[in-house]
């Protein structure tokens, strides 16, 4: 389960996890968005029979997630920043 939670996380996030600077279009941005409400709900309101084990993995990734939008360059385009403060306060919760 930890090694499902990891590769989703790392398709999914690509653009900031690896570290190199490319655009994220607003599909993507979509699908970003919609993996974060995933994994706010799995953190906060487990639908009944999720393992114990996934709230763990969950917030592992939420962690790693944090430090790396954390990361992202505060000088891009406006809306790669936008995109960046938002996915940013949809991982704090």
């Amino acid at each position: 389960m930890s090694e499902l939670f990891k590769r989703l996380t790392n398709a999914v996030w690509a653009e900031v996890l690896g570290g190199a600077p490319s655009a994220v279009n607003s599909q993507r941005h979509n699908l970003q968005r919609a993996h974060l409400q995933i994994l706010r709900q799995l953190l906060l309101q487990p639908p009944s029979g999720t393992p114990k084990d996934a709230r763990t993995f969950v917030r592992r990734e939420s962690v790693r997630l944090q430090a790396a939008i954390g990361k992202t360059s505060p000088r891009r385009d406006g809306w790669r920043r936008f995109v960046a403060g938002a996915s940013r306060n949809d991982v704090r919760g």
